[in-house]
């Protein structure tokens, strides 16, 4: 949280993940077993926070597969599973504004270029960094966004 002081500073709530099975690589070109992503998630889940899963950028089959037996092991350890929103004490509606149609143009537009940066071997430095790249501040009804 120290990396983002103002986003902070303008009344954001930084909120990430630290529970990551790495459930997108591939071992012996194929995708990870379920069994061992789920292995990896209940080895990590004595940090609490949010559980990164992924479900695009290829074979997803084993993801899809570990997800309910995620849910049911740590269901029986006592973990409870809520929204980002209920976490914070906020509904929905609060925490997921509605994107302002005159904006629309430039999210196609961003989704475009970013979409090209997979042909190129900067791909993950600009998949990483994108918002810092290409990245302003936008207003969306009475908060402060970057994108």
């Amino acid at each position: 949280m120290a990396q983002l002081p103002y986003p902070q500073e303008l009344g954001y709530l930084i909120v990430g993940q630290r529970i990551d099975p790495d459930d997108w690589s591939l071992q012996d070109g194929k995708p990870i077993p379920a069994k061992e992503i789920v292995d990896r998630v209940l080895r990590q889940a004595n940090k609490g926070n949010i559980i990164l899963l992924h479900d695009g950028g290829g074979d997803r089959s084993q993801t899809l597969a570990a997800l309910p037996q995620i849910i049911d092991a740590l269901r029986e350890k006592g973990y409870q599973f809520v929204s980002a929103s209920d976490l914070i004490g906020k509904t929905r509606a609060q925490v997921m504004l509605l994107y302002p149609p005159k904006n629309s143009f430039e999210a196609r537009a961003d989704g475009f270029i970013f979409g090209i940066f997979q042909y190129f071997p900067f791909s993950s430095l600009a998949s990483s960094s994108s918002s810092y790249l290409f990245g302003k501040w936008t207003h969306f009804g009475d908060r402060r966004c970057w994108r």
